[in-house]
C-alpha cells in the first residue's frame, strides 16, 4: 500500500497483448481547521461533573506550621476505559449491532476493579427490548469469538478482555503485566 493513502485501486482496460492500467488512489484528508474556529463545545453548558476529594498519602505544611493531608479531586461516578489501540477499534468494527449493543451495555455493568462481569439476561434483554434469546446467545457467542469476553466456570459469568476495556487502574490490578515503554 502506498503511504497516506488509505485504498489503492489498479485498474485494467483493454484486452491482450496490450491492457493499459490506470491506478485510482483514496486518501481521507481531515479537514482543515483551528481549534477555536469550533467554538465552545453545546454540551459543556449543562455538564456536572460529581467529584470527591481524595487523600493522596502526601502531606505539605501552611503557614503557620500545621501538617496536613494533600487532597486530590477524583470522579465520583464509575466510568470505563476502552483502549483505542488500532487492532481493538478493527475488531470492533467487525461486530455485528447485536454484538454491537451487548459490548456497549457490558460497559456500563462492569464493577470497578474487577476483570468479570455477571450477566443479567433478563434485564439486558429487558433493557434493550429484545425478546429472543438467541439474539442475546449470539451476541454473546461473537463477543466470545472475538476475544472480548471469555466463559468463566460459573453460569452467567464472563472475563473480560482488559486489552480491550477495563473499569479502574490496570497498572494496579496487572502490575506484573506492565512494560515501560517510555522513561524521562
Amino acid at each position: 500500500m502506498l503511504q497516506g493513502f488509505e485504498k489503492v485501486y489498479l485498474h485494467r482496460f483493454g484486452k491482450s497483448p496490450n491492457p493499459w492500467y490506470i491506478c485510482v488512489m483514496e486518501r481521507y484528508i481531515k479537514p482543515k481547521f483551528e481549534p477555536k474556529d469550533l467554538g465552545t463545545n453545546p454540551f459543556r453548558a449543562s455538564l456536572e461533573i460529581k467529584v470527591r476529594s481524595y487523600k493522596t498519602g502526601k502531606y505539605t505544611k501552611d503557614e503557620e506550621g500545621i501538617i496536613d493531608y494533600d487532597y486530590t479531586d477524583i470522579e465520583y461516578e464509575r466510568y470505563c476505559k476502552v483502549y483505542t489501540a488500532p487492532e481493538n477499534r478493527l475488531t470492533v468494527n467487525k461486530f455485528s449491532n447485536k454484538a454491537l449493543r451487548l459490548f456497549v451495555w457490558t460497559q456500563y455493568i462492569l464493577t470497578t476493579g474487577e476483570e468479570y462481569f455477571c450477566f443479567n439476561r433478563k434485564r439486558y434483554m429487558e433493557e434493550n427490548w429484545i425478546k429472543s434469546t438467541t439474539t442475546v446467545s449470539d451476541a454473546l457467542t461473537e463477543l466470545v469469538r472475538y476475544g472480548v469476553i471469555q466463559y468463566a466456570p460459573v453460569k452467567d459469568v464472563y472475563w473480560i478482555n482488559p486489552a480491550i476495556f477495563y473499569s479502574g487502574n490496570r497498572i494496579s490490578k496487572y502490575k506484573e503485566n506492565t512494560t515501560i515503554v517510555y522513561e524521562n
